[in-house]
């Protein structure tokens, strides 16, 4: 069956832009979610090679339903302001690549869709509508079917129904019911997911549900329906994606996928110095389009039911050890639980040896290949014995320029990325690996095949890319000094820790009862929906903010509230020390390893956007210090009897280099005259003497240095500085105004 493809374009260049760190070309301009367009397209066409194709627009004026409902969408932001630029080139692109595109006054690309929708199934054709938005489950049915790229997932009537509990021709009513804070659309208030299901299923739909309303038993139940019937009502035409054409097309013939227009598509590239896609999608004549990558050299062949399996290329049978179940989620620390696995390990055999999610892969050659978090499996392979390398997938995340703090580090995941071979879906990956913690022996071939797959790859692209003496010559040297440390671990006084765990017990008990006096309630200040009903129902506080939720009593608002409401800074100082208390005071001691009497943590050496160390495991770059009690938890930490412990630190490292690389003259002079760089900054940015300079003026200005030289634009500024994106311009503008060289 034909397929025709429908494109929820601003949900594309909306997830492009926010999964993509920032990018640009040598002009300035953001190029991050036209990047991630491009790519997404390209796969999409190359993926479903569709006959038939519509790129479906938003337009800048409100749809109908604005008139219907003044707060339809009204808590959406305003669009960040790295995007706004790059939006006039989506449609350019998609035409340039063959795209008819759409967009009708007065309605939104999802009414598009579902009129495309209609439209496809009338002329036989299978639909696929491409988005992750959940308002298309209600046009889901066995000829139209939703894509969710970033995913790579699928959603057929089954999906609907086992993700959100009710079928596509009930979705809409399910909405309706719900609400979706998303759009603002106020449902039912009261009734949730689960409530809407019971009564979809028991009346059949929405209009059901109130002509039955007397037989609902539940009373509280009915009186939530009843009387918010009108906004019940209101929010099924809110969300009912319309299907009637209104599209002006009646033959399928404007909807047939064109051929690139090379010229422009060209000319977009070029300017927007996509050099891969160049070569890629529009090659210059008389050069060759890039080539598809390389197939496996190794390939898994699994028959099912039998544990043996066998990989091309390698002699003989896998066998097969016992092994301690080990890992960085056990209760004890991997690297304790480990010393008694080293004596199964035997340098002159092909040996196997499972960890949890890393997969430890010994030949005959006496080679290890150390996957993922490998300071974990160096801890019991410290020995001369072995000659090791390491393929740190944390490193390939880098270099893809994925999104690292949300990526998933695994060898599957970094071979399905890499290669053209792989046939395992993602979700079936995750799925496995976290309701299997003992996978048979054809996971661990298949691993193996993936590696040397991934070997050669990532051996190449190291090179390639320039990395390869940093990642050879820094990088893996680090990595068994980073292993002693985390052996080695750092002494804790329990001591000190349980008594400061006692004072904060009383404190906490003491502002605990002072507030709850105040407020003449009982509730359970732990609990943000009871805090919140008590502070804005009860006593009728001004509501400063809402979640998806309901009302928020984060920081920021309860600390705008207290110039009014004394009380509510009583309970930021009472989730301060709650916070002391749970996150280090009572949980430190913990980690303790009881034979060592140290804490073991994790150093991660590439996952933060800086190439900066991170630490996990607990994290021990995150002790508090700005407070005098969260400064007093550093007594805690301790060297042995007869030593000390030194602080050592390269001054502002990064800000040197920066220095150095731009020749930037008034860092230099700076620097030369032991000028502190932070006041420096703070004093040019804020307009003041170096004398004048206070303390929040030297904090903002940290994160302004270490921000901009990392390309961050207003938009984060505004949201780390807690200040208007206007003001966060106007820093970012006046920075470069005064360091020049910098933005160069």
């Amino acid at each position: 069956m034909k397929k025709l493809i429908l494109v929820d374009v601003s949900a594309m260049y909306f997830r492009a832009f926010y999964a993509i760190r920032q990018l640009s070309n040598s002009k300035g301009m953001p190029t991050n979610a036209l990047y991630g367009f491009v790519s997404m397209t390209s796969k999409l066409l190359e993926k479903f090679q569709p006959e038939y194709l519509a790129f479906c627009f938003d337009r800048k004026e409100p749809s109908f339903r604005k008139d219907l409902y003044e707060g339809y969408k009204a808590n959406r932001t305003e669009m960040p302001e790295d995007l706004v630029p790059q939006v006039p080139y989506v449609e350019k692109i998609a035409k340039a690549m063959g795209a008819p595109c759409f967009s009708i006054p007065g309605y939104e690309a999802d009414d598009i869709i579902g009129m495309f929708s209609k439209f496809g199934q009338e002329q036989g054709l299978q639909v696929v509508i491409v988005s992750g938005d959940k308002d298309f489950a209600q046009l889901i049915n066995e000829n139209v079917h939703m894509y969710e790229p970033m995913k790579d997932s699928y959603y057929d009537p089954k999906e609907v129904k086992e993700k959100w509990g009710v079928s596509p021709d009930k979705f809409r009513d399910f909405l309706a019911i719900t609400g979706d804070s998303s759009d603002n659309i106020p449902g039912v208030k009261g009734i949730g997911p689960k409530g809407a299901q019971k009564l979809l299923e028991e009346f059949g739909s929405l209009e059901g549900v109130y002509e039955n309303i007397e037989k609902i038993a539940n009373k509280n139940l009915k009186t939530k329906l009843i009387e918010h019937k009108k906004e019940a009502m209101l929010s099924q035409t809110l969300v009912t994606i319309v299907t009637e054409n209104h599209t002006g097309v009646s033959d399928i013939g404007e909807l047939v996928r064109k051929e690139f227009h090379k010229d422009d598509l060209r000319a977009l590239l070029t300017e927007l110095e996509f050099n891969s896609f160049l070569k890629k999608l529009v090659p210059a004549e008389g050069e060759e389009a890039e080539k598809p990558k390389k197939e496996s050299k190794s390939k898994v062949k699994v028959k099912t039911g039998k544990p043996e399996v066998k990989v091309e290329g390698l002699k003989g049978e896998l066998p097969k050890i016992e092994t301690d179940y080990i890992g960085q989620y056990d209760i004890k620390p991997v690297f304790l639980d480990a010393k008694d696995i080293e004596k199964k390990l035997d340098p002159k055999k092909d040996l196997w040896a499972y960890s949890w999610n890393n997969y430890l892969c010994l030949g005959q050659d006496t080679n290890l290949f150390l996957l993922q978090e490998s300071e974990y499996d160096l801890a019991f392979l410290d020995s001369d014995k072995w000659q090791w390398k390491g393929f740190d997938l944390k490193t390939v995340w880098r270099l893809l320029k994925l999104k690292q703090t949300k990526a998933k580090f695994d060898l599957q995941l970094a071979v399905y990325s890499y290669t053209s071979t792989a046939t395992e879906s993602l979700i079936e990956v995750f799925r496995n690996m976290f309701t299997d913690p003992n996978p048979i022996l054809e996971d661990v071939a298949k691993s193996y095949a993936a590696l040397r797959t991934l070997e050669e790859v990532v051996t190449d692209l190291l090179q390639s890319t320039g990395v390869g003496d940093i990642y050879n010559q820094v990088e893996l040297p680090l990595l068994p000094i980073l292993h002693r440390m985390e052996v080695r671990g750092i002494c804790l006084d329990t001591d000190i820790l349980k008594k400061q765990s006692e004072s904060l017990d009383k404190e906490i008990k003491s502002l605990n009862t002072e507030i709850l006096t105040a407020l003449d309630s009982t509730i359970n200040l732990d609990s943000p929906k009871q805090l919140a009903g008590l502070l804005f129902d009860t006593h009728k506080m001004p509501v400063i903010k809402k979640t998806k939720t309901g009302y928020s009593t984060d920081s920021d608002v309860l600390l705008k509230l207290s110039k009014d409401y004394p009380i509510t800074g009583k309970i930021i100082e009472y989730r301060e020390l709650k916070k002391l208390a749970t996150t280090y005071v009572d949980a430190l001691p913990r980690l303790v390893d009881p034979k060592t009497k140290r804490i073991h943590t994790h150093f991660n050496q590439a996952v933060t956007a800086t190439g900066r160390l991170s630490s996990t495991n607990p994290n021990l770059q995150n002790i508090p210090i700005r407070t005098e009690k969260g400064n007093a938890i550093r007594e805690a930490f301790v060297a042995e009897k007869g030593k000390v412990l030194i602080s050592a630190d390269y001054s502002q490292i990064e800000l040197r280099i920066l220095a150095h690389i731009t020749e930037d003259p008034a860092l230099i002079r700076a620097f030369q005259k032991g000028v502190v760089i932070h006041s420096l900054t703070a004093s040019e940015v804020f307009g003041v003497s170096l004398d004048k300079v206070d303390s929040e003026m030297r904090r903002k200005s940290k994160a302004i240095n270490f921000g901009i030289a990392y390309g961050m634009g207003a938009y984060t500024l505004a949201d780390n500085l807690n200040i208007p994106r206007a003001e966060a311009k106007q820093i970012i503008d006046t920075y470069f105004d005064r360091f020049k060289n910098v933005k160069l």
